[in-house]
């Protein structure tokens, strides 16, 4: 079942890709918890999340290197920071006793964000809301999981042994330092929403839907 899903969520990221472009940002930003859905390609740990960043970036690299080559040239001011963190990582595998584990932090570390922050500069090339746009993804993710953990409360169906909101996180941490940040971005809407009475209504629903879950993850880490 997992390889279908798997097949179907390349098959979209692609779509995105080529023809909705401008809204990889919000979708990317939507997409962030599938980190925890995890698999293995030809060998290689992978998450969905990482399957829709790289997908994006060889579409990308294939319909508009040109394009995507220009959009990292600003990576020539970071030319020494870059090769520092390259010679580093090459000394930690070649210490390492666990090299597919090292592997999987570089990919996880290092690469992945490297390659997110490339999509979301060549998006800025296209449009000048993607702060916004992530923010908007973000914050609509936060509210999926701020209602799965509310419902958890609801149902008394946790994931934790605790028996502490956890959404679909194995720790209530997890949950409490993903909505946290989230929160903070969201009141940088309030500006925004005032134009409308629907807009900062929906905003106050929303800001109350995190706030419950993060207050019945009971974590420390969050609340302070």
């Amino acid at each position: 079942m997992i390889s279908w899903l798997t097949l179907i969520w390349v098959i979209a990221f692609i779509y995105l890709a080529i023809w909705h472009a401008d809204k990889l940002v919000f979708v990317l930003a939507l997409i962030l918890p599938t980190y925890l859905i995890k698999f293995w390609v030809v060998g290689i740990p992978t998450t969905w999340l990482e399957l829709a960043i790289y997908t994006v970036m060889v579409v990308w690299l294939i319909r508009s290197r040109e394009e995507v080559r220009a959009g990292l040239g600003w990576l020539a001011t970071y030319r020494i920071p870059l090769i520092l963190l390259v010679v580093g990582s090459a000394i930690g595998l070649a210490v390492s006793s666990q090299l597919t584990l090292s592997l999987g932090i570089i990919k996880g570390w290092f690469i992945d964000p490297w390659v997110l922050a490339a999509i979301i500069i060549i998006s800025a090339q296209h449009s000048r809301h993607i702060f916004q746009q992530a923010v908007a993804g973000l914050v609509l993710a936060g509210t999926i999981l701020g209602l799965v953990a509310i419902a958890q409360v609801v149902t008394g169906n946790f994931m934790t042994v605790d028996q502490r909101a956890s959404a679909w996180f194995t720790s209530a941490n997890y949950l409490s330092l993903f909505l946290v940040p989230i929160l903070v971005l969201s009141w940088g809407l309030l500006k925004q929403a005032l134009s409308t009475p629907r807009q900062l209504i929906s905003l106050l629903i929303i800001e109350v839907i995190m706030l419950t879950a993060l207050y019945f993850t009971f974590s420390y880490a969050g609340w302070g």
